[in-house]
């Protein structure tokens, strides 16, 4: 059996090998957040559209759709806003809004070479624009540096990243991430992704395990399908999770 499935890798190799000289789309995640800042110059849009189900709760969370436009400042800096809406039910009660917003700036501060992964540094800022009250936002202002790496393999592409969020007095979590990507031809990428988050004060832990796709329709213009499956108590049951990328 095992000689059965070393010749099975090793002829699937060549295939994986040449589908990755093949393609040319972006290696972007869909639930990961993009390891590598935008292009000098370029802007890109992202609408992610979301629904998340917690069903021992009877809660679920739609985001229709949170937006996020980043434009490349320099050839290695670049900036974000994420503005998201949201729209909550628990137990037959909905309430809708607008969600937290958020600012954020990535620093590429190492560049990929052939035995090492690129290294990239950046801040994420959280805004209580969303309604702690009706379970919209967080309610605080809330400030994550992380650092991120990105690598490309012979038959995948690795990125992942690790946050600490925090306030100003105290810190509060913990946030990470891992993607794989997949060359399947030069316009699909098949993903598998790990994400997942601390919250020391609330003593949780959600993890999220995400079969996806991603296709260019052409260049510039993406689609993204992933269903994240929770993996602890503290997480959402399911997910489904749509993402449309334009690059101009």
């Amino acid at each position: 059996m095992k000689t059965i499935i070393i010749l099975a890798i090793l002829g699937l190799a060549p295939a994986l090998r040449a589908a990755a000289e093949e393609s040319e789309i972006c290696a972007e995640p869909v639930i990961t957040e993009e390891t590598m800042p935008t292009a000098l110059g370029q802007w890109e849009l992202n609408l992610k559209f979301q629904y998340w189900r917690e069903d021992k709760a009877d809660v679920s969370l739609w985001e229709v759709p949170t937006a996020s436009l980043f434009y490349g400042i320099t050839d290695r800096f670049s900036g974000e806003v994420t503005a998201p809406l949201v729209v909550r039910t628990e137990r037959g009660e909905r309430s809708s809004g607008a969600g937290d917003t958020g600012l954020g700036f990535k620093w590429l501060a190492r560049e990929e070479t052939v035995s090492a992964p690129a290294l990239v540094l950046g801040l994420e800022l959280g805004f209580p624009t969303g309604s702690e009250d009706k379970e919209l936002g967080e309610g605080k202002m809330e400030y994550e540096p992380y650092v991120a790496f990105y690598k490309d393999l012979l038959w995948t592409i690795v990125q992942g990243n690790l946050g600490y969020s925090y306030d100003w007095h105290k810190g509060t979590g913990l946030e990470y991430g891992l993607a794989l990507a997949f060359p399947a031809g030069k316009s699909v990428l098949l993903m598998a992704e790990l994400n997942g988050a601390r919250d020391f004060e609330a003593k949780e832990t959600e993890l999220y395990a995400t079969p996806g796709i991603k296709y260019e329709i052409k260049e510039g213009l993406g689609l993204g399908l992933g269903t994240p499956f929770g993996l602890t108590s503290g997480s959402f049951d399911r997910a489904v999770v749509l993402k449309a990328m334009f690059e101009f």
